[in-house]
């Protein structure tokens, strides 16, 4: 190695001509190669069933990879083998039961003899996925529903996405199943309420699980079903003490509850049919 080389080239049979370099040149060592791992580097956590990248840079290096997961609790684990370094990234499945942990690091190393080799610059984590839940928003509580009316059953889920089941519990009878394989996510369903479904006053709505019935939830509390509001029809005008002329004109008027049909208007008289 030096810093002070020139080249010469001169005549093969005298010397002459001749020339050399006009300023010195240097011949160095060959850069080392080198893997320097990016991710995980350290205070990421990663949850067991998810899919995440490892990745990291080559320099002067085009062989063979190995990629293991380290742990201060245990020796290291192979997670591939014979991956092309200048790929520089990897798709890692996490398995479902994969252990938990707070001091893994990834170690990259050549394949061949384990040089070059790096490893994250800090531990990163493992943790449990969040528990599937399945809240329900309505009825939850207080609602009176009418017999033969259709109302819609709300939920809520998070971290699930199977399929429902429906149920209608009372404090008077068993459950009864409203509804199967009901997309979870949808979380809406319209309930047309039969115009015999029983009265009660302790009804709740379970949601749960198709499979297992796991995750599960009901309302907070009570709802009622009531019987339909009775059809009413009141005449407003006249109404007693009126008094209207022959040839005059007048309006007749009355109000309706929970009737939308035709009516017929008549004239009585206790003198006449």
């Amino acid at each position: 190695l030096g810093t002070d080389y020139k080249i010469k080239i001169s005549d093969q049979a005298d010397g002459d001509p001749a020339d050399e370099s006009d300023a010195v040149f240097s011949i160095t060592a060959p850069l080392l190669p080198a893997i320097t791992v990016t991710s995980p580097n350290g205070g990421e956590t990663w949850e067991q069933g998810s899919n995440h990248s490892i990745t990291w840079t080559t320099e002067n290096f085009t062989g063979d990879v190995k990629i293991e997961l380290l742990s201060g609790a245990k020796a290291s684990e192979i997670l591939a083998e014979n991956i092309t370094a200048t790929l520089e990234t990897w798709s890692w499945d996490i398995p479902s039961g994969q252990a938990l942990g707070t001091d893994y690091k990834i170690k990259i190393s050549d394949q061949a003899d384990g040089d070059p080799a790096d490893e994250s610059d800090a531990v990163f984590s493992i943790k449990a996925p969040p528990a599937p839940v399945i809240t329900v928003t309505s009825p939850n509580g207080g609602e009176e529903w009418e017999q033969g009316s259709s109302h819609n059953i709300t939920w809520t889920a998070e971290n699930f996405t199977g399929d429902v089941k429906i149920e209608l519990l009372s404090g008077a009878k068993a459950s009864e199943i409203l509804a199967e394989n009901i997309t979870a996510t949808l979380e809406t369903w319209s309930w047309d309420i039969p115009s015999g479904q029983v009265l009660g006053t302790d009804y709740k709505i379970k949601i749960s699980d198709q499979a297992d019935g796991d995750p599960a939830d009901e309302s907070d509390a009570v709802f009622s079903i009531t019987a339909p509001l009775l059809p009413a029809i009141t005449v407003t005008s006249p109404n007693g003490g009126e008094t209207w002329e022959q040839g005059s004109n007048h309006s007749i008027t009355w109000t309706t509850e929970n009737f939308t049909g035709d009516v017929k208007i008549e004239l009585l008289s206790g003198a006449k049919a």
